[in-house]
């Protein structure tokens, strides 16, 4: 009987999670690095140039697993100094694979956007995003701060 209510116990924040996106915008980030941070605050970080108009920066030692899943990059991009989004690489199955379970299991049934192999969580605060190539099933995964990411957009839109 213990092990039965700890298996329940256990299951329930994953199941109550899978009813809304509240997961995503409570955590905010992933690993708990917050998405707005400053790039100063993050230790172990280095900047390795730029993507999309944002200072990108890499941990120094890249996480070789998340979660139990194997991972082949991560990466920061900063917008103004604030964290404006948190970029994960996995390459080909099961990783892939492995990776969007789990995020179905956090965050519920994603939302499939016009193409097959684009997946989309979206709360109030944060956008998750996952784009993977069909065939090789290598995926980038993007948790964004909607705030930050209006903002950029605004600025963006005025050049």
């Amino acid at each position: 009987m213990k092990t039965l209510l700890l298996l329940i116990g256990t299951c329930l924040p994953f199941s109550l999670g899978a009813q809304d996106l509240t997961a995503l915008d409570t955590e905010y980030g992933f690993l708990g690095v917050r998405l707005g941070t400053p790039a100063d605050s993050i230790p172990g970080l280095v900047r390795d140039g730029s993507f999309e108009k944002k200072d990108r920066y890499v941990p120094r030692v890249m996480p070789r697993q998340v979660h139990n899943i194997t991972v082949t990059r991560v990466e920061y991009l900063f917008w103004e100094n604030r964290l404006h989004s948190i970029r994960i690489r996995t390459e080909g199955n099961p990783a892939t694979e492995q990776l969007r379970e789990l995020l179905e299991i956090y965050y519920g049934e994603y939302q499939q956007r016009g193409l097959e192999g684009f997946y989309s969580w979206q709360g109030r605060l944060v956008r998750l995003e996952m784009e993977e190539n069909l065939i090789s099933r290598n995926a980038w995964t993007t948790f964004t701060s909607l705030e930050a990411d209006r903002a950029f957009s605004r600025v963006w839109r005025r050049d």
